[in-house]
């Protein structure tokens, strides 16, 4: 039996995009009793790349830059959480820079990465006008957007 090398490093989009068709995009999970977005894209990370990356790790690599990806299943993306407010906005515009999105169906206890989305040519003024800051119960700063918000922030292309 051989066993396929699992990485987050990738020579172009085109080469991620069909690694995400593969692997995840089309296909049903058991979710095992996960229950929100981070959750699920924990275990997209694990299917695609064989690992989680750590709090502040870089997701995944293209051509040796810095990539994201997000799974959602509702109308607004965590984008992240800080104890501090500074900067907090260009945090989450550098985090967002390169991103890729995956939208997900979860029925009962299975989940299907439905979609997967690029996201490019941001508009960073806007982007960060259209973020929302709030304090959470945690004492945190926690940074959203919503779906709406990233169609005026961003060019989306459909993936798959």
């Amino acid at each position: 039996m051989v066993k396929l090398l699992v990485t987050n490093k990738f020579s172009s989009y085109r080469k991620f995009e069909k690694h995400a068709l593969h692997e995840i995009v089309g296909r049903k999970f058991s979710l095992n009793n996960l229950s929100d977005d981070g959750e699920v894209g924990k275990l997209a990370e694990i299917k695609l790349f064989g690992k989680v990356a750590s709090a502040g790790e870089i997701d995944f690599y293209v051509k040796g830059k810095p990539n994201e990806l997000k799974v959602y299943k509702g109308n607004s993306i965590h984008i992240l959480t800080s104890k501090s407010e500074f900067r907090i906005r260009e945090r989450a515009f550098k985090k967002m820079q390169r991103t890729h999105l995956i939208y997900y169906k979860k029925i009962g206890d299975k989940v299907t990465y439905d979609t997967l989305y690029r996201l490019k040519k941001i508009n960073k003024d806007k982007f960060k006008e259209l973020i929302n800051v709030k304090k959470n119960k945690y004492d945190q700063y926690e940074v959203r957007i919503t779906i709406k918000n990233i169609e005026q922030s961003y060019i989306i292309t459909e993936v798959a």
